[in-house]
């Protein structure tokens, strides 16, 4: 098998996107780095691509050679691609992911780029449809609706020096990807204390997977919120499912079965908020009389349902205009250091929730 760019940070005891950046011999690798580098792979007899690269069965090779010389590129035009996060349901269809490829397609239109879409229904096969990507396609930079922990298109990507943005924060110990993202750890924080200043002493959260590290961000803020106001931490009141629909309903369904119900819950996004109501209000209950109810996101969802949804609004449309806007930078000045961007958050008050009764 080819020598890695994985293989040479082993080697090197560095990570791999340390040995990409030398590579591109960035200002921000300290020359003793990058000696101990470049003398690993001279070891392992390692030769960087100088061309475009593309995935294939996790080797990277040079697709724009034409008899020896290179062909270049326009400067003007642009081929990123977009990847959403891998899902087994329709949960995927959240309106959320809708605005975030709003804001990067208006972004790319202004820049004359085109854009490329890739989903699957798990981490391989999503990995697949990229490599399948980069063999059809050859794009410039990648977005990464999504950051989840050992994910094999982070590495692929890490691993060959393709630019990427990841729209949350990055979960990899590496530390330095560029990402956008909200303060999600204040902003539910903010969510659970507005609650807790309405009388509410028993708040509970509802969630998808924790390896999402937004839907963890949110309940690390749910719970200091609780802390804060020493209000209590009910394990049966805290609820994760597994991002399908089915799951969510299957977890609400035991929830509203409980012999003692909090007061409020707090949401990790409109959909499952959506999900949240309709079970309620089938076994009786009223909104927010018996039950009120916080979410994340503020889209469409939050402000057609009866009653109108109380939401934190993410900006989910400029999150993606940022996101498109900084691969874009980075793709015309490649020696640019990581960057974190957090996009402001704000609550936006509705019907769904009341204070609590003091009589």
């Amino acid at each position: 098998m080819s020598v890695t760019v994985r293989d040479v940070a082993k080697a090197a005891g560095v990570s791999a996107s340390t040995v990409s950046r030398t590579i591109t011999n960035q200002a921000t690798i300290s020359e003793a780095t990058k000696k101990k580098v470049r003398k690993a792979m001279m070891e392992l007899g390692y030769v960087p691509p100088k061309q475009k690269q593309t995935i294939s069965s996790g080797t990277f090779h040079d697709t724009r050679i034409s008899g020896g010389a290179a062909v270049p590129q326009s400067a003007a035009f642009r081929r990123i691609g977009i990847v959403l996060p891998p899902v087994q349901s329709n949960m995927q269809e959240n309106s959320f992911f809708l605005e975030v490829i709003k804001g990067i397609s208006s972004c790319c239109n202004q820049r004359s780029c085109s854009v490329s879409l890739v989903n699957g229904s798990s981490p391989e096969e999503l990995r697949s449809a990229v490599r399948y990507l980069f063999s059809e396609n050859s794009p410039d930079g990648m977005i990464l609706l999504y950051s989840h922990k050992n994910d094999p298109v982070t590495e692929d990507l890490i691993s060959s020096g393709v630019p990427f943005i990841l729209v949350g924060k990055s979960a990899s110990e590496e530390g330095d990807q560029s990402f956008i993202d909200n303060d999600n750890i204040a902003a539910a924080r903010e969510a659970a204390a507005y609650l807790a200043g309405l009388g509410h002493t028993k708040i509970g959260f509802l969630s998808n997977r924790s390896e999402e590290q937004f839907n963890a961000d949110r309940k690390a803020g749910y719970l200091l919120a609780l802390a804060e106001h020493a209000l209590p931490i009910r394990p049966e009141w805290i609820l994760e499912s597994d991002g399908t629909e089915e799951r969510a309903e299957e977890l609400l369904g035991q929830f509203l079965s409980l012999p003692e119900l909090p007061s409020a819950l707090l949401t990790a996004d409109d959909l499952l908020a959506v999900l949240t109501m309709r079970q309620v209000l089938a076994k009786g209950l009223r909104i927010p009389e018996d039950l009120s109810i916080v979410s994340f996101n503020d889209s469409l969802l939050s402000r057609i349902t009866l009653p109108a949804l109380t939401s934190v609004d993410v900006q989910a449309e400029r999150l993606g205009v940022e996101a498109a806007a900084q691969l874009l930078m980075r793709l015309d000045h490649p020696d640019l250091p990581a960057n974190k961007v957090i996009v402001p958050h704000r609550l936006v008050i509705r019907e769904s929730c009341t204070a609590v009764s003091t009589s």
